[in-house]
């Protein structure tokens, strides 16, 4: 009976994979699909211009689970990158927003709505270096993206 059952699945998953093949119109191989489908070469790793409705587009997300842990080895006073300060939300805030990158001026460190023309980005994926986190493994594509799509949607601070 399992093997009867393994071989319908597999008869049945190569069908599927035909079908979006054909409709995909992409390789033979099939990898360009397989690449969109699952981020791979083709996906530059950003998501909607408009952030899409990420729920983790805020701030109070990406300082509790980016900065706060892979950022405030160096981030902090008496650390190696102590002129951006990003202990706190508030400090996040006002050090990177629309403030001009000290190590690749002109850029802005975040530039509201362009995440492409914000160096913030740029470092963490590698386009400008060092990459950051500086020491540590590159982040991963959950947090890349609630940074790109936050600035996106405008970069608010969520301050009262």
């Amino acid at each position: 009976m399992r093997t009867r059952r393994a071989r319908r699945w597999r008869a049945g998953a190569a069908l599927s994979l035909g079908a979006l093949l054909a409709a995909g119109g992409c390789a033979q191989d099939g990898s360009a699909l397989v690449d969109e489908m699952l981020g791979g070469p083709g996906d530059d790793g950003g998501g909607p211009i408009d952030g899409g409705g990420n729920p983790q587009a805020n701030l109070a997300f990406i300082q509790t689970s980016v900065f706060e842990v892979f950022c405030t080895d160096c981030h902090v006073p008496g650390g190696q990158a102590p002129f951006l300060q990003l202990q706190t939300q508030a400090d996040s805030c006002a050090n990177l927003v629309g403030q001009v990158s000290l190590l690749s001026p002109p850029l802005l460190l975040v530039a509201a709505h362009d995440p492409d023309a914000s160096a913030l980005v740029q470092r963490i994926e590698g386009i400008l270096q060092p990459q950051m986190p500086l020491g540590k493994p590159p982040l991963g594509q959950e947090h890349r993206l609630a940074i790109k799509d936050w600035i996106a949607d405008g970069a608010d601070c969520g301050l009262p």
